[in-house]
């Protein structure tokens, strides 16, 4: 039986710093988990004991960003995933492309893809497909640093406060191009990333990609801190992006996700930016 947050949480709990809500969630159960309603009649499930827990229990985890996969995503669309973690965007992006349309979601940490592949099955999703390797610049093998917090695994240990790694687990390393062209993909529609500061290197592996017409629409997440683990930071990812072709743009509006223009910044704290080729001249 899930866990009936919603009967002993009263409080606003955006003002429950992290420490204080893991001892809240830990002192009802070690293994404490919610289920949380998502649009579209669907239902997702992840250890209460991190940030994605906290915000889905006051309704703000990226709102505008679930509202824009949900009004981009079409039947027969194909869509990477990339950092999947507990399937939050795979669930709503399998949903929306339907049984014509397919969703790859790359979820490196074991613990994490138990949780994703339990996820779909108790959505009856049928058009996902779950894979086990982290994606980069180059193939190969690597260490994953897993965290307390799921949503903060990283290839690279790095300054979040709250990442508190607890081990390190070896993975495989592919590139989108080498995934792309090994599953005889016709096109990719729709390319989330979120991979705790790995972004310019999962571009990197990714140019025959980006290159293609029509181009894929990308939503991809800016962070200085954990960029930094990786010697790069938001600034280079947004230049990355331009020199690929893509303009970036601010999600605006939490219903509606409007698009506007993002100018370049000098930090980037936390932000997700939507890219979107420029047309030929």
């Amino acid at each position: 039986m899930p866990f009936d947050w919603r009967g002993l949480l009263r409080a606003d709990v955006r003002r429950l710093p992290g420490r204080l809500w893991r001892r809240l969630s830990l002192s009802v159960r070690p293994d404490a988990r919610g289920t949380f309603a998502l649009p579209d009649g669907l239902r997702f499930e992840c250890p209460l004991d991190t940030g994605l827990a906290r915000a889905l229990t006051v309704g703000v985890f990226e709102p505008a960003e679930q509202a824009f996969v949900r009004q981009t995503l079409r039947p027969g669309d194909l869509v990477l995933d990339v950092g999947a973690n507990y399937g939050l965007f795979t669930l709503l992006a399998a949903r929306r492309v339907g049984p014509a349309g397919r969703v790859y979601a790359f979820e490196p940490s074991a613990r994490e893809r138990a949780g994703l592949l339990k996820n779909i099955a108790a959505n009856g999703l049928t058009n996902v497909t779950v894979l086990e390797q982290a994606v980069a610049d180059r193939p190969g093998l690597a260490q994953l640093a897993v965290a307390r917090d799921g949503g903060l695994n990283a290839l690279a240990r790095n300054a979040h406060p709250e990442q508190a790694v607890t081990h390190w687990q070896p993975v495989s390393v592919t590139t989108l191009d080498d995934f792309v062209a090994g599953a005889g993909l016709p096109r990719v529609d729709f390319l989330k990333i979120d991979v705790e500061g790995a972004e310019a290197l999962v571009l990197r592996g990714a140019a025959r990609l980006l290159a293609q017409t029509p181009a894929p629409t990308i939503l991809c997440e800016f962070c200085d801190v954990t960029a930094a683990g990786f010697n790069s930071s938001g600034r280079q990812l947004y230049d990355l992006f331009q020199a690929s072709g893509y303009a970036l743009f601010q999600l605006a509006g939490a219903a509606e996700a409007r698009l506007v223009p993002a100018p370049p910044a000098d930090q980037y704290p936390y932000q997700n930016l939507v890219a979107l080729r420029r047309p030929a001249v």
